[in-house]
């Protein structure tokens, strides 16, 4: 199945409802938002006008002060153009900065999204493999620059850190990316919505915070979406530096009808990057600990399956390679048999077709339930 189809049809994994599921497929959590959210949204709710808002300053002043605080980065205010969601963002700038059948750069296994934007909008998809060393997921650079050379290569789709695999790439991987994306005049899109996700012993590295220099053709795209589970609000914030390619991003907002955020995006975002990050600090704590207990589970009770340890993200990627399953196959094995909704490793891409993903950012009783799921499911197959 096309990347592109699948992810349309993805609202239903399974192509039907079972009450026994355990959904564990789409990127976001089981969890309460914090209080501060929830209470700035109550207190929308209260005041009973939800008319067209514009924000005064606060909010800008609130994300550029988190970014600051916890990343290092500053971020100009005025390079922020706001969208309603990093998947808005970036079929817009596919569309601004593409002609049809012109070709955008990927690393796959990549999350689907990326590859649906490319589609939608009639360019091509290229696709620089990651390669898989050491358990981890690294980049072929030296492909990569021969995919950059091409003239009619006009985007690069970053994920930063990565979904599937949650690899938090390093200064230097990032440097010596936008190094040979700037020398072939090709822009850089990073989607850094899970940088604020990492686990212990190691350092999500915002693209902007490097080398000046790449602030000339990059846009970032950041969000409380997954940090704080509050993706139903629809709101990203595209860090832009370059006024040029700013106007451009900003201009095609405009002919799409994309005109500002709504009162509660507004109020939960500021909550979350003002009052909750002591909450996040605890959430983090919280997923590394399931973290720690899928893969031991995995390791110790279904041998079968590999999990690659993700740096980032409430994300397992799953090499189902050893069952020697095609992508229906699987498919059946958990989400039918086993009753545990994954996404289909297929629609992150050609190199997924033998994975799967795993969202973990539940209870740990429901990890527990699943998991034994997908043992039972697995030994059957051997038995």
């Amino acid at each position: 199945m096309a990347p592109s189809k699948a992810y349309i049809q993805s609202n239903m994994p399974t192509g039907t409802k079972d009450e026994e599921a355990i959904p564990m497929w789409i990127a976001d959590m089981d969890y309460l938002c914090a209080e501060p959210i929830r209470s700035a949204v109550e207190k929308m709710a209260r005041h009973g006008v939800y008319g067209y808002s514009r924000e005064t300053g606060s909010y800008t002043q609130a994300i550029c002060r988190w970014f600051l605080e916890r990343h290092n980065w500053k971020i100009e205010p005025d390079s922020l153009v706001k969208t309603q969601g990093i998947i808005p963002a970036l079929n817009t700038t596919v569309q601004a900065f593409t002609q049809p059948g012109e070709k955008v750069l990927l690393n796959g296994p990549v999350y689907y999204p990326f590859y649906s934007a490319v589609r939608f909008q009639h360019a091509k998809v290229v696709s620089n493999t990651l390669q898989i060393r050491n358990g981890r997921y690294q980049f072929d650079f030296n492909d990569l620059e021969q995919k950059l050379a091409d003239p009619k290569l006009k985007v690069a789709l970053l994920c930063n850190p990565h979904n599937p695999g949650g690899m938090v790439w390093s200064a230097d991987d990032l440097s010596r990316y936008a190094s040979l994306c700037l020398k072939h005049n090709v822009i850089l899109v990073s989607d850094e919505v899970h940088g604020d996700l990492t686990y212990k012993n190691h350092q999500y590295t915002p693209l902007l915070t490097l080398d000046p220099a790449f602030a000339e053709n990059a846009i970032i795209c950041t969000s409380p979406s997954k940090a704080f589970n509050m993706a139903g609000l629809q709101c990203s914030n595209i860090v832009i530096p370059n006024s040029a390619i700013r106007n451009i991003f900003f201009q095609r907002t405009l002919a799409n009808g994309m005109t500002g955020l709504n009162p509660f995006a507004l109020a939960a975002t500021e909550a979350a990057y003002n009052y909750s990050g002591d909450w996040l600090d605890q959430c983090v704590a919280y997923l590394e600990s399931n973290l720690e207990y899928a893969l031991g589970y995995f390791e110790n009770h279904i041998p079968q399956i590999t999990a690659m340890r993700p740096e980032a993200t409430y994300l397992l990627w799953l090499d189902c390679s050893a069952l020697k399953m095609s992508s229906d196959e699987l498919h059946k094995l958990f989400n039918t048999h086993a009753k545990v909704y994954l996404d289909d490793g297929i629609v992150f891409g050609e190199e997924g077709k033998t994975f799967v993903r795993m969202n973990f950012a539940c209870t740990r009783k429901t990890l527990e339930v699943a998991l034994d799921r997908i043992k039972q499911s697995v030994s059957a197959l051997v038995t």
